[in-house]
């Protein structure tokens, strides 16, 4: 706790935090296949959906997905109720550098097309 403390990694969570939510929202602007963008924190889920109107889970597309990145390093896994959720859940010491690396890293991968 007292590490928590003297680095300040909470105040470090709000902050990146922040950032990374709003990063991660930005794709929904540029990629159809993000529904929603939810999160507290470093904890964050991007709803990967094949269709925004009805909301039909992008179940096979988020699994691809998510070994795609984990090829390029970046490692998340589809989660929720119909597993097309992808979920980050980063350590406290998470930084802008660390955020910047996974939604640049998602964007490539949605670019590549799914």
């Amino acid at each position: 706790l007292d590490v928590i403390d003297n680095e300040a990694l909470q105040h470090n969570a709000e902050v990146v935090g922040t950032y990374f939510l709003n990063r991660l929202a930005s794709l929904q602007q540029r990629h159809a296949l993000v529904g929603d963008v939810r999160g507290k924190g470093l904890y964050a889920g991007v709803e990967l959906v094949t269709s925004r109107e009805t909301k039909q889970p992008a179940t096979r597309q988020a699994f691809l997905i998510s070994e795609r990145m984990m090829q390029l390093g970046v490692i998340t896994y589809p989660n929720a109720r119909f597993d097309n959720v992808l979920k980050f859940k980063p350590p406290m010491v998470f930084s802008h550098e660390n955020a910047d690396l996974v939604v640049d890293t998602l964007d490539r991968v949605l670019t590549e097309g799914w």
